[in-house]
């Protein structure tokens, strides 16, 4: 069976994406693609990397089984923006469905902001360094790599008229959005996918009110991290953009995105001082007769356009789960205000190793 070892990174231009410091990776590639499992031992030299403790049981269909790889001996170091549809992206190492980056060693010195279709993997021979910010996190400008993952179960409009708020995107039904808030229509419940982890991808999108004026919220991207060593004293995020106001009119609260996701594979875990994130967006607050409702902010959810109209429900941050979304009132009007857009839920932190990670911090807590 011909083994992959490492295809190519070409690195022409990539100085207009982030900066780069080593040379490209040389191709050892005997032309043959085979993302299959490798034998364990592999071919003469290389290094065995990805699925370390339990990762054999997780992610399976997205075929994340160990890699041999040859060691370069090149170092890779991430200062800037990275986009998943760029030059660096190796589509041989795992398979082409994700933006895979390898080399011998990578630091991330940061901030290193990534957007992009496809969920980011950092492959390293022999250690991954994390002493700046790596985010994948969404806002109403700019979408995480690998984001709103399309399996997530398509949350309905807020009701047939306008009035309900949209729920927060739920990934993991362990750390839910909240329900929209109601109106002249009751607000929607959060839904979840059935197997949230089945594969590597960002989060669910928050729900929309009835109108659907605006896009769903865009939820937390994805991360990969597969090496030897991986240490983190710096910053790995993956948060839900904040939900819209609703309009004006009444119109309901847009719900917050969920987190997206983050992993990390190797035989040795240093969390550090690290901080790792994949929190819910706020809610957007519900419009009102007299005006439209606030976006969500930082994860707390929007004012209502006036005192008829609900508020957006806080996104999920530990100690506490999302808010649902505040009910529109009647008083003083004729027509009550429309009701807030739930807080987002969190996404999911994967640890995949041979020993246990001490220290670091973790929202929502790391899965092993």
């Amino acid at each position: 069976m011909g083994l992959a070892l490492i295809a190519v990174i070409a690195l022409a231009g990539c100085e207009r994406l982030f900066a780069v410091s080593g040379l490209p990776i040389d191709s050892g590639d005997d032309g043959h693609r085979d993302v299959s499992p490798l034998e364990p031992d592999g071919p003469p030299g290389c290094i065995t990397v990805g699925m370390n403790g339990s990762g054999q049981g997780t992610l399976a269909a997205h075929g994340f089984y160990q890699r041999c790889l040859l060691d370069s001996g090149k170092q890779l170091t991430l200062t800037g923006p990275l986009s998943t549809n760029g030059s660096m992206c190796d589509s041989t190492t795992i398979d082409s469905s994700v933006c895979a980056v390898v080399a011998s060693e990578i630091d991330i010195e940061g901030p290193v902001v990534v957007t992009g279709p496809l969920p980011l993997v950092l492959v390293a021979t022999r250690v991954i360094n994390v002493s700046g910010s790596l985010s994948l996190s969404s806002s109403p400008s700019s979408t995480g790599a690998g984001a709103d993952w399309a399996a997530c179960d398509t949350l309905p409009l807020a009701g047939s008229a306008n009035g309900g708020g949209g729920a927060g995107g739920t990934l993991d039904p362990s750390f839910p959005g909240g329900y929209g808030g109601a109106s002249q229509n009751a607000g929607v419940p959060p839904r979840s996918p059935t197997t949230p982890y089945v594969s590597l991808h960002g989060g669910c999108q928050g729900g929309t009110d009835s109108s659907a004026a605006l896009s769903p919220t865009d939820s937390g991207g994805a991360v990969y991290l597969m090496a030897p060593t991986i240490s983190v004293t710096g910053a790995i995020e993956a948060n839900g953009a904040d939900g819209a106001g609703g309009s004006s009119g009444a119109g309901g609260g847009y719900g917050g995105g969920s987190g997206g996701m983050i992993v990390l594979d190797a035989a040795t875990i240093a969390p550090g001082g690290g901080m790792f994130r994949a929190l819910g967006g706020g809610g957007g607050g519900g419009g009102s007769l007299n005006g439209g409702g606030v976006m969500g902010s930082g994860g707390s959810g929007g004012a209502g356009g006036d005192a008829t109209a609900g508020y957006g429900g806080n996104g999920y941050a530990m100690p506490n789960q999302a808010f649902s979304g505040g009910n529109g009132v009647l008083s003083p009007q004729t027509v009550p205000g429309g009701g807030g857009g739930g807080g987002g839920g969190a996404g999911g932190i994967l640890l995949f190793t041979m020993e246990p990670a001490t220290g670091g911090s973790f929202d929502p807590p790391a899965t092993l």
